[in-house]
């Protein structure tokens, strides 16, 4: 959907996309082709502001902060061996940084949303396009675009640190087979289909 608008004599364009996949997003880009069309570096930060996350469709879960409406992205790794490849497919970068919340470094941010408190410690950890994350914590990727404009994705990484151990007895002519699952909780269902 593409609407004019006439503000103080000039008129603003603003593109209305919407992308529908398991949950909705929506964004409005505002231009101005008089006022921007010698200006491209104004143009394109319209374009790196609203860029989506990086981990859309990598992602388990989205949540979206209930202060500032901002998307969080939640990866969960299932037992304490899990891990997960993250790669980013970002065009028009001239840098990435992946980097970990340093745990008791500033306060914890409400359930749900990103922590972007000033004071926080980020530790880097990857300037790839990609990188595996092996631990809990809270994550951000931190792009900078050919434009020079720059943008913070977050996301959390959830593990549940279940480690079991089986253990298989075959069935045999003196007896019956077995298979016994260690190390879970009393209260964990499991099966054998």
């Amino acid at each position: 959907m593409i609407r004019t608008i006439n503000k103080n004599a000039t008129s603003l364009r603003f593109i209305v996309c919407a992308l529908a996949t398991f949950f909705f997003l929506g964004y409005a880009i505002a231009m101005n082709s008089e006022r921007f069309s010698t200006n491209k570096a104004k143009e394109n930060s319209f374009a790196a502001v609203l860029v989506d996350h990086p981990l859309i469709g990598k992602s388990d879960n989205i949540v979206f902060c209930r202060d500032d409406g901002q998307a969080l992205h939640e990866i969960y790794l299932c037992g304490t061996s899990d891990d997960r490849l993250l790669t980013t497919s970002l065009s028009n970068v001239n840098q990435i940084v992946w980097s970990k919340l340093q745990p008791g470094s500033c306060a914890d941010s409400k359930d749900g949303c990103a922590n972007r408190a000033g004071n926080c410690n980020w530790n880097e950890l990857s300037t790839n396009t990609q990188y595996t994350v092996s631990e809990a914590g809270e994550y951000n990727i931190f792009v900078v675009y050919n434009n020079g404009t720059n943008k913070k994705f977050y996301f959390n990484v959830f593990s549940n640190g279940l480690n079991p151990s089986i253990v298989v007895s075959n069935i045999d002519c003196d007896g019956l087979g077995s298979i016994m699952i260690n190390n879970v909780p009393a209260n964990y269902e499991f099966s054998i289909n």
